[in-house]
This record gives C-alpha cells, sequence and structure tokens, in this order.
C-alpha cells in the first residue's frame, strides 16, 4: 500500500516508455519499509487550533451557504431578476454553496482527525467535485468578465 502511495503522489517519480512508476533511486527498499502511515501524515494540530478550526470553518460554511441560498431564492422568485448577468450570479451562488456544503465539511473532517477515514470512493468524489467546483467557479468569472 504505502509504494501505491508513493507511486501516485511522490513528485521525483518518474514515467518509463511503458507507462510505469519507479521511485526515486536514492530510495531502498528498507526506506520505504521503514515508513508508517503517521510518517506521511503532519503533525496533529494542537486542541486549541483544531477548536478554532472548527470555529472559522463552521461559521464560514454557514455564512457561505446562507449567503449564497439567499441570492437563489431572490432570482428564483423576482422575474425581474432573471438577467443575464444574473444567471452567471446564479451559477457562481451554486458552485459557492458546493464548496461550502461539499467540500469545507470534509475537509473540516480530515484536519481535525488528521487522517481520511471515509474511505477510498469518497476520497476520489471529493476531490473530483472539488476541482469541477472550481473550474466551474472560474469559467464563471471568466463568463462575467467577458459579459461586462
Amino acid at each position: 500500500m504505502m509504494d501505491l502511495f508513493y507511486d501516485q503522489f511522490s513528485s521525483t517519480s518518474r514515467f518509463t516508455p511503458t507507462g510505469s512508476r519507479h521511485l526515486p533511486t536514492e530510495w531502498t527498499n528498507d526506506t520505504r519499509r521503514s515508513l508508517r502511515n503517521t510518517d506521511l501524515l503532519p503533525d496533529d494540530l494542537d486542541p486549541p487550533i483544531k477548536l478554532l478550526f472548527i470555529v472559522l470553518y463552521l461559521f464560514i460554511i454557514v455564512l457561505a451557504l446562507t449567503g449564497n441560498l439567499a441570492v437563489l431564492v431572490v432570482v428564483a422568485t423576482y422575474r425581474k431578476m432573471r438577467t443575464v448577468t444574473n444567471t452567471f450570479v446564479v451559477s457562481l451562488a451554486v458552485s459557492d454553496t458546493l464548496i461550502a456544503g461539499l467540500n469545507m465539511p470534509v475537509q473540516l473532517a480530515y484536519y481535525v482527525r488528521n487522517e481520511w477515514t471515509m474511505g477510498e470512493p469518497f476520497c476520489k468524489f471529493s476531490k473530483y467535485v472539488q476541482g469541477v467546483v472550481i473550474v466551474s467557479s472560474i469559467l464563471t468569472l471568466t463568463g462575467i468578465a467577458v459579459d461586462r
């Protein structure tokens, strides 16, 4: 399992013409065997800092969900608000809502536990959603700039 981790995430790994990956030559088999999962994780945060992270994350999550859902309700309720510019704003509000509702709680759980406990499929899904939503936000901001 450790070899798989290093093969996928090592910035010094290289591809061979056949497509397989190799560990850096300076890493011997003894080095790979002596590493544990705890060696790969950052040091655990102190309890006061964890509490600060929890409070700030929850504040930002609640504020983002409240504000973005308000934008969605206002634009959906009033017909006069359905303009091209507001369509871009709604797209941005949906992206921000997804970040606040899906990505931020997962990140907070990871930071507090200092390990991934939600399984490999959810790890892949959460990273996929994060990438899609961030690209969506960037493209929406680009569309707003071009529209202006």
